[in-house]
């Protein structure tokens, strides 16, 4: 998509250009096939999710506003506003620590991209798959670049990049299903850039984290319909030296020449596929932890009462998201910390969506077991730099003087460590099947087929999944 003109274009006009002007036959057939994985996977988060207390609030907030009834709330029957429905299928998108994470930004990029393009479309009766696909991949794609260009050092300064970097993504996803032209589309990229806020402070427990998502959603809804009808941004918001989007979320010098570098390969090398999947219900962060643990679990037939002390040795940076010491709480905190995440894998084999109900969290054995854990932060990985902030040894003291011991450089998902399809449609189904009134079946194949379909049946089933 790149050509010399736009070389010479600041980055935010080349990825507002990029964003306006992508075609669906332009996109390589691997790249659509990844973005109907990314689009399948979001949807199971996002209904598995859609029945939890905090979906619930911020559902039960989006009904009482009685928004035009022109796009679902996905698992509900609601139907409400573009905005509003992006805002609730968002955050129960990003509402249980499942959903995607591209390892190189720190963004979830379903949950900001695929409900906003989805209402959007609704709000039209409909749309192509080829269009809505095309949408999506045009908000990733912008996401991605920008949220790589200011890590990691904006996470290490206690940013959260689905509440920063979340609303760039909704932008340019929006103002793609909306036929923005170039000049519109860097001006909802501007108005987003003011949008951005979002503290990983919300680890530390309660409901708002899941909300950082909905929040980034609803605003790239916003910035682009009002881009659509003429309101202002700032046009260049990713290359303003003092107050522009890099220059001051950066946390470290240099993340507008790092997001300029990026701009030839724009529309050539593709992100979305390269887009990382969750096979636990936890931080990203704790999964390559997780994955030795399981995997030491099942070749030695561990028994959790038989463990005195387990070691875990990783990055500063992990260390600094998810390796603190555990304090019970509620389920975020939980899915946040590395030493519960252990002791659940630990016990049960397992750290999934069942093991992070409030019964586990209140179990004494798993509290006891997350005790025993002691996660250390090794320099010597940090100097290994960020694509490696992921490797962990763990050591595993038995209380008969036994030591196992293991170590993983990636996670299993992470684009270091791809999962197939196959893996992502099991987990849809793990998500989805025990849903009343889910027709899980009809969703698979109607994500599948989006590239030669449109979005009224996809919609349909999921405005039709209302549980109790």
């Amino acid at each position: 998509m790149s050509t010399p003109a736009a070389a010479v274009e600041t980055a935010t006009k080349t990825l507002a250009r990029f964003a306006a002007e992508l075609r669906f036959d332009a996109v390589p057939e691997d790249v659509v096939e990844a973005a109907k994985t990314l689009v399948l996977d979001c949807l199971g988060c996002t209904l598995y999710a859609s029945r939890l207390p905090w979906s619930r609030i911020v559902q039960d907030t989006v009904a009482a506003e009685g928004a035009a009834p022109v796009a679902g709330v996905w698992g509900t029957g609601l139907s409400t506003s573009p905005s509003l429905a992006a805002l609730a299928n968002g955050t129960a998108g990003h509402g249980f620590e499942i959903d995607d994470v591209d390892h190189r930004s720190g963004l979830h990029v379903s949950s900001v991209t695929v409900p906003v393009v989805l209402a959007l479309a609704e709000a039209e009766n409909g749309t192509s798959g080829r269009d809505f696909l095309t949408a999506v991949l045009a908000g990733v794609e912008v996401g991605v670049r920008v949220g790589i260009a200011i890590s990691p050092g904006h996470f290490l300064r206690g940013y959260h990049p689905q509440g920063t970097v979340g609303p760039i993504a909704a932008a340019a996803a929006a103002a793609r299903a909306l036929r923005l032209d170039p000049g519109q589309t860097a001006h909802a990229l501007g108005v987003a850039g003011s949008m951005a806020g979002g503290l990983m402070g919300a680890q530390q427990g309660g409901m708002i984290k899941r909300f950082h998502a909905g929040l980034a959603g609803q605003g790239g809804v916003v910035a682009a319909q009002l881009a659509g009808r003429g309101f202002t941004g700032t046009d260049d918001v990713f290359d303003i030296d003092f107050g522009g989007f890099c220059s001051t979320l950066e946390g470290v010098p240099g993340a507008t020449q790092r997001l300029v570098a990026l701009m030839p390969d724009v529309g050539a090398e593709w992100m979305t596929p390269s887009v990382g999947y969750k096979l636990h219900a936890s931080c990203a962060a704790n999964h390559s932890t997780l994955d030795v643990v399981q995997d030491l679990r099942a070749h030695h037939d561990l028994r959790p009462e038989n463990v005195a002390s387990v070691k875990v040795t990783t990055s500063h940076h992990t260390y600094v998201h998810c390796g603190w010491p555990y304090v019970p709480g509620d389920v975020v905190n939980a899915q946040m910390s590395l030493r519960y995440g252990v002791a659940a894998m630990l016990a049960t084999g397992s750290a999934f969506v069942d093991q992070y109900t409030d019964d586990r969290l209140a179990d004494p054995r798993l509290l006891d077991l997350a005790q025993r854990v002691e996660v250390e932060a090794d320099e010597a990985v940090d100097r290994l730099g960020s694509d490696n902030r992921h490797i962990v040894r763990v050591e595993i003291v038995m209380r008969d003087g036994a030591v196992l011991d293991g170590r993983a450089n990636h996670r299993r998902g992470s684009h270091f460590a791809p999962v197939g399809r196959e893996e992502i449609v099991a987990k849809f189904r793990q998500l989805t099947d025990p849903l009343e009134g889910v027709d899980g079946e009809s969703i698979l194949s109607a994500v599948l087929a989006l590239d030669e379909s449109d979005t009224v049946e996809l919609a349909a089933l999921l405005r039709n999944t209302g549980g109790s």
